[in-house]
């Protein structure tokens, strides 16, 4: 399964297994606790945990945006979808506010994405 989901590409997924057999074969006193700290120190030495960092803190970069002030508020705001993901973006959107459309292929799904966001509120009080 690890395989299957890496490509073998990554050594993490590989250490942590290792630090669950080792764990289990050492109940008790802490050298399961060295063990996978020296483990993790090793991972965070590699290559793939530079490339890792390295697209996390280009993805971190690019959601910066030049775009200066903003020129008019925002007061209204549409979702396309109203499947669970959708219906959670038009469920806090709402809370901070704002007017929102939520459109979906039917009003049948448009109710369900509805549905969802009233019984979170309900949750929620």
């Amino acid at each position: 399964m690890v395989d299957k989901n890496t490509g073998g590409k990554y050594p993490a997924p590989y250490a942590i297994l290792d630090c669950v057999r080792f764990g289990l074969k050492n109940p008790s006193g802490d050298d399961k606790f060295k063990h996978e700290r020296e483990s993790f120190a090793k991972l965070a030495d590699t290559n793939e945990s530079a490339a890792l960092i390295g697209i996390f803190d280009g993805m971190t970069s690019l959601k910066k945006h030049p775009y200066g002030e903003q020129t008019h508020p925002v007061k209204n705001v549409g979702v396309i979808g109203a499947g669970l993901m959708g219906a959670g973006i038009a469920q806090i959107s709402a809370e901070k506010g704002y007017e929102v459309v939520l459109k979906d292929r039917d009003n049948a799904s448009i109710g369900r994405g509805i549905e969802y966001a009233t019984d979170n509120w309900k949750k929620k009080r």
